[in-house]
């Protein structure tokens, strides 16, 4: 009896160290994830730091913000595509033909020809673009910083700042240009000309030509056809390209890439598709996931789903924008608090649940084992509490 009680404690002993060794290796390991990502002490300073000196700039000088954004976004751009590129085992390169990014592009370019006085002479165009960036800015990307959950504050992550500061920085530039061009026309007289006679919706007097009547010259009308002039390139770039790229090409190349679309529906939104519009079987749902072999269906009401919001970003969140200083304002020092709070839910998850979750996996699996050696699990175990 003695000599089999020895042989089960150096079981246990012997079971226990490695149980031990494994966590600690699954933390290292999870440390170097981390590292990776950039969760290091100089790339949480410089965010930091970059956040305070973003929220000062709009606040004292916000007649400068806009070379700020510019600044930022030749900074924080390259970091993402780069990030994107080597995202595996997709590269996400072809991310930046979503909505949201064509924006930002169409954003940094027309505040360069501005600055550069290239279009000074046609007021048209700078009227037509300065109300369709408005639109754009407090609708859309307002609402799928509000919606979507990868828009948060992680410091130490430019990767995930370029997210946050593609939709939160539009807005805040519009908060800008609308709300102090004043102070810009002072400041910069040979660059903007922000004189305009801003209508929302069409009116008697935009409606006296063919353009007006088709709500040019009005931040709803202008910001539809920015849209249009977006969807068309990108619904023909989708079908004819898009839709392959997460699988291996005929030639055998194993390189594959990634898109906006594609990324969604294996988070979930392939299985709630197929349920409640198709009545798809789960069972081929998970297989479209696992394949990123997706229906055209699904891409369409996709597309569908994506006009609505669209639509209705424009009435619910930029139309208060337009309407009031306070209201704009709001939803901006709002949409800084949601970002907060998916940050800290982030940095919570960081520093406690995942090494619980790791140390319990591996409890799990000393327990399964033990059960199927035949061996009794000691309840004194430090490792498993008292």
């Amino acid at each position: 009896m003695t000599d089999g009680t020895s042989m089960l404690s150096e079981d246990f002993r012997i079971g226990y160290t490695a149980g031990i060794q494994k966590v600690l290796n699954e933390v290292e390991t999870q440390s170097q994830l981390r590292a990776h990502a950039g969760f290091s002490e100089t790339n949480f300073t410089i965010g930091v730091l970059n956040s305070f000196l973003i929220v000062y700039v709009f606040g004292a000088f916000p007649q400068h913000f806009w070379m700020l954004y510019i600044i930022e976004a030749f900074i924080l751009i390259p970091m993402k595509y780069k990030e994107l590129l080597e995202q595996k085992p997709l590269s996400g390169k072809y991310f930046f033909l979503d909505y949201c990014w064509c924006m930002n592009f169409c954003g940094v370019f027309a505040l360069i020809l501005f600055s550069l006085n290239i279009t000074r002479e046609s007021e048209g165009f700078h009227k037509n673009l300065f109300l369709a960036s408005y639109g754009a800015a407090c609708g859309p990307l307002l609402g799928a910083a509000f919606v979507l959950p990868f828009v948060s504050l992680l410091f130490h992550s430019f990767g995930t700042m370029c997210d946050l500061f593609i939709h939160i920085y539009p807005p805040m530039l519009v908060y800008t240009l609308r709300w102090n061009a004043d102070e810009i026309l002072k400041a910069w007289p040979n660059v903007f000309d922000l004189n305009y006679v801003v209508n929302f919706f069409p009116t008697e007097e935009t409606k006296t030509t063919f353009f007006g009547m088709l709500g040019g010259n009005t931040i709803f009308g202008n910001t539809i056809v920015l849209y249009f002039m977006w969807l068309f390139p990108y619904l023909y770039w989708i079908n004819k390209i898009g839709m392959k790229l997460p699988r291996s090409n005929a030639k055998g190349d194993k390189t594959t890439y990634d898109t906006v679309f594609h990324s969604i529906m294996r988070k979930g939104l392939c299985i709630s598709m197929g349920n409640v519009l198709w009545k798809r079987p789960i069972e081929e749902s998970k297989r479209q996931v696992a394949t990123n072999d997706f229906e055209w269906r699904d891409l369409y009401a996709y597309l569908v789903f994506h006009a609505v919001g669209f639509f209705a970003s424009l009435l619910i969140l930029a139309y208060p924008c337009y309407k009031s200083k306070t209201l704009h304002g709001t939803l901006l020092l709002l949409l800084g608090v949601v970002c907060s709070w998916r940050g800290a839910i982030r940095y919570t998850y960081y520093s406690t649940e995942m090494y619980v979750k790791m140390v319990q996996n591996v409890l799990d699996e000393k327990e399964t084992s033990s059960s199927k050696s035949g061996l009794l699990v000691d309840e004194t175990s430090p490792l498993l509490g008292e």
